[in-house]
């Protein structure tokens, strides 16, 4: 999937600080460029756009990202925490244990067999 625009925000800072972008495409970009006569104005923004501390973090952020090499490790990193998680398939309280990148799911249940969720009101997992 390539999205003509793409709009981030709490990874940008490592969510130590609030800062939101829009990325999109050379020819998108483009379209919105003239003067102010022209009328060519892309009437969309972040509350947190342009912060200066914001954006240092950010700038902080993509060099980590860059000594650490975390967008060439994040598939690797994916597959460690899958293999992490397979310990918690062994309680019974687990119904189910889902994982996407590095966001994981755990779902508990009252009963392993037939997946029969604990009562709503005792609130199981929430913290």
């Amino acid at each position: 999937v390539t999205p003509d625009f793409l709009c981030l925000a709490k990874g940008l800072t490592g969510g130590y600080l609030p800062l939101a972008a829009t990325l999109t495409h050379q020819r998108i970009f483009d379209s919105f460029l003239g003067s102010y006569q022209d009328k060519k104005t892309f009437f969309h923004g972040h509350s947190y756009t342009g912060n200066p501390l914001g954006c240092a973090a950010a700038l902080a952020n993509l060099e980590i990202f860059d000594q650490e090499k975390t967008i060439q490790t994040i598939a690797q990193r994916g597959m460690d925490l899958e293999v992490m998680l397979q310990r918690f398939w062994k309680l019974p309280q687990v119904g189910d244990v889902r994982r996407v990148g590095l966001i994981a799911g755990i779902e508990l249940v009252k009963d392993w067999k037939t997946r029969k969720p604990y009562p709503w009101e005792k609130r199981l997992g929430m913290l």
